[in-house]
């Protein structure tokens, strides 16, 4: 995700609200890694779709309150996806609505998937609990604190589940959801290890932007100045010859930086010209004149003067 000059005004006015620009900055990165998190779901839906009907040979309605309750996850899935996100509104204020209710609609699915079948074995969805608890903290829309909570409350519900509905003798129902606990919380620890240290590398990577930004837009500023500068001594065409010698000299210098020779004198920049007349003029009364009047108005009177003796000139010719 790059930012713009359109993100900062370059005319170098405070009037930049730098939280703005930042929450701006990570909620473009954020939104990316939502939409990468949606594209993997409905690819690895489909694909787990097309390999138990295909290649296992699956009778869809031996089995359908799971299969519907995949059909369903995609298709929440693929709207938000292809209609929702696009908007810029939806987008940009309600991702986090959008963020629970993907994590809703994956945990509908993990929980049927995993416990409506004729045998229940508690250990056979933490892996996917493992993965989901890790993609709250980090790829779905929420603030850090929404996500370590969402996260807490997805790994206690897990396992009050399976041990609800676990097959296992009383003297291993304990150690197993002690173990399960343990598992999961690792899980949490992970995944909001994880969030934190991202969030400290995109706050190092929005200085760095917004630092590089500045000097360029600082450099183009010095830059338009003194160009007027040297266009208010120095005709157009002699500014352009020098600045087009001044390139050709820091190439050769990059060039050749120890056979060149230093020059004592610097090129002149003259021009021929024909029928040149010369107009010597005396201002009447200049010394008292420039004692009553300020510095700027001095300068604007001069500029006016030579002004007019510019029209007098092309009229003239």
């Amino acid at each position: 995700m790059e930012l713009s000059f359109n993100d900062i005004d370059c005319r170098m006015t405070p009037a930049v609200d730098l939280s703005d620009l930042k929450r701006r900055y990570c909620g473009r990165l954020q939104h990316s890694l939502f939409l990468s998190l949606l594209t993997i779901c409905l690819l690895y839906g489909l694909v787990f779709m097309v390999v138990t009907q295909v290649v296992y040979n699956r009778n869809f309605w031996d089995d359908s309150i799971r299969y519907l309750t995949l059909v369903t996850t995609l298709g929440v899935l693929f709207v938000i996806l292809v209609f929702l996100l696009p908007i810029e509104g939806v987008a940009e204020y309600l991702n986090w609505l959008l963020g629970f209710l993907v994590w809703a609609a994956m945990m509908v699915t993990i929980s049927i998937w995993s416990y409506v079948r004729p045998v229940q074995v508690s250990t056979d969805n933490l892996l996917l609990v493992y993965l989901t608890i890790f993609t709250i903290n980090t790829m779905l829309p929420l603030p850090r604190l929404s996500a370590l909570i969402t996260s807490l409350v997805t790994a206690v519900s897990q396992v009050a589940l399976s041990a609800a509905l676990a097959n296992f003798e009383t003297d291993y129902l304990g150690s197993q959801i002690v173990a399960n606990s343990v598992f999961l919380l690792c899980a949490v620890k992970v995944g909001y290890y994880h969030r934190q240290m991202r969030d400290r590398a995109l706050d190092r990577t929005f200085t760095g932007t917004r630092g590089v930004i500045e000097s360029r837009i600082k450099l183009e500023y010095e830059k338009e100045q003194q160009e007027q500068l040297l266009l208010s001594v120095i005709p157009a065409y002699i500014a352009a010859e020098v600045k087009r010698k001044i390139m050709l000299k820091m190439a050769d210098a990059c060039q050749t930086p120890t056979t060149q020779a230093k020059q004592r004198f610097h090129e002149l920049y003259v021009q021929r010209h024909n029928n040149v007349s010369i107009l010597y003029a005396d201002i009447v009364n200049f010394t008292p004149m420039s004692e009553q009047l300020s510095a700027s108005d001095l300068v604007q009177t001069l500029n006016q003067l030579f002004g007019r003796f510019d029209q007098i000139a092309q009229v003239s010719s």
